[in-house]
Order: C-alpha cells, then sequence, then structure tokens
C-alpha cells in the first residue's frame, strides 16, 4: 500500500485526529532542537519584514519565497521524526521544490481572490454609490452608517466562507512537498482530508492561534516559540493523518493483503 492510498483511505473512511497527542508530540520535537527552531522563526520574520519595505519588488519576492519558507518547519520536523539529524540549512529545503510549491500557493490565492473580489466590489459599491448620494445631508449620512452597520451580517457570513475555505485548504503545500502531488492534486485532496474532519482541523488551528496569542503577550520570544512549535505539531498530524512515515509498515500491510 503506497502513501497514496493511504490518503485515499483516510478520505474513504475517515480517520482520528489527536489534537492533544499531536501538540504534545510537535513540543518534544521542538525541545530537541528549540535555538534551530527560534532561529529560523526570526530569520523568516526579518526576510518579511525587510521585503514589507521594499516596493514592488519586496512584494513579489515575498510572494515567491512564502511557500517555500512556510514549508521550512514542516521539512525540518519530519526529519527529526524519521530520527535524522537536521542541520539548519534543511529548513530551506522548500526552495529545492520551489516551483509546484509555488504554483499550489498562487493557485490557493486565485481561489481567495475569486471569493473575495466579487464580495469587494458588490459591498464596495453599494457603499459608495450611498455615500455619492447622501452628498452633504447629514441625515442621509447617517441613513448610510446604519446601512453600513445592517451589512455586518454578510461580512460575518463573508468571513466564515474564508475561514471554511482556508481550513479546506490548509495541507495543500504539504501535499506537493512531502507526496509530489501536483497544485490541482493537493487542492482537491486536501478539501476532501480536511472536511472529513473539519471542526476537529479548527479546533487544532485555533488551539494553535492560542498559543500564538499566549506568544506575544510574552513579547518576541514568546511568539517566536508559538510559530514554529505549532509547524511542528502540524507536522505531527499531517503525518498521522497520511502516513507519511509508514512505508514500512505500509509495505508490510500490503503484502499482507495480497496473500490474503
Amino acid at each position: 500500500m503506497s502513501n497514496r492510498q493511504y490518503i485515499q483511505n483516510a478520505i474513504e473512511n475517515g480517520y482520528d485526529f489527536k489534537i492533544g497527542d499531536y501538540f504534545s508530540r510537535g513540543w518534544e520535537y521542538f525541545k530537541l532542537k528549540p535555538l534551530e527552531y527560534v532561529g529560523y522563526a526570526t530569520l523568516v520574520i526579518v526576510i518579511t519584514l525587510v521585503l514589507s519595505i521594499i516596493p514592488i519588488i519586496g512584494t513579489i519576492a515575498s510572494l515567491i519565497i512564502s511557500p517555500a519558507l512556510t514549508v521550512g518547519a514542516l521539512i525540518f520536523t519530519n526529519m527529526l521524526a524519521r530520527n535524522e539529524n537536521p542541520e539548519f540549512g534543511n529548513f530551506f529545503d522548500g526552495f529545492k521544490k520551489l516551483t509546484p510549491l509555488l504554483v499550489a500557493y498562487l493557485l490557493t490565492l486565485v481561489i481567495y481572490a475569486i471569493i473575495f473580489i466579487p464580495f469587494l466590489l458588490i459591498v464596495g459599491a453599494s457603499v459608495i454609490s450611498e455615500f455619492a448620494a447622501a452628498g452633504d445631508d447629514p441625515e442621509a449620512m447617517v441613513d448610510n452608517f446604519q446601512t453600513l452597520a445592517s451589512m455586518g451580517i454578510w461580512i460575518f457570513i463573508f468571513a466564515l466562507i474564508l475561514l471554511y475555505v482556508a481550513i479546506s485548504l490548509r495541507w495543500v503545500l504539504h501535499l506537493v512537498y512531502f507526496h509530489q502531488y501536483d497544485a490541482v492534486e493537493a487542492i482537491k485532496t486536501s478539501w476532501k482530508l480536511t472536511n472529513k474532519k473539519w471542526l476537529h482541523h479548527l479546533g487544532f488551528v485555533l488551539l494553535g492561534g492560542f498559543f500564538m496569542f499566549l506568544g506575544a503577550l510574552a513579547l518576541v520570544v514568546g511568539i517566536l516559540v508559538a510559530i514554529p512549535f505549532f509547524y511542528a505539531a502540524d507536522l505531527v498530524g499531517y503525518a498521522d493523518v497520511t502516513g507519511l512515515n509508514a512505508e514500512d509498515e505500509l509495505d508490510n500491510l500490503g503484502q499482507t493483503e495480497d496473500t490474503v
């Protein structure tokens, strides 16, 4: 049984998603190489900040390197999970597969744009037209603010849609790097996998967000720990669900099935 068959089995038959176990094991991996994890998180934040102040070129460069940097901590953690001894440079192994990662990343951005742009055009056009028609009439201006407030429910619905899509697509880059899926396959597979346990995945992300919030309260050091810790836990969950590091076990299982 190949890894892809393992994934298909998870899609068809479901799987356990053990949030507490993933964070616990993720923390154990983090403690093996804390300085490396914190160093990488620091470097990524510095690179992001530097590129953000460079007009146009910085934005383009950030867009290109983001997917490779995103999978860095995942790659490093997976090497630890396989009892290898990763070095700091392994955080950047994502650049070895930059092209497929970038294609998948850009495609997910297109999906977000398809959702976001129509909403922005409809709501934005409505607001602009209302305020333009009001002119300098104070009463009309008050009415328009009330109209804007009434749109809150639609904004809330839109936010829920974005959240649903973000959770559904959260394993796209994982599938591209670790399982060599192309962009379209990865999007479809991530959608199917996460939606088998969507609320569990949401809970995982919310808990990770809570840890990052606590890290932010602890200022710089806390957030530099919380971010790579979350990615380490995420890799543990991904590997568990997809059978990433279960090649020997799967091969034996496949041989047993063939002889039945």
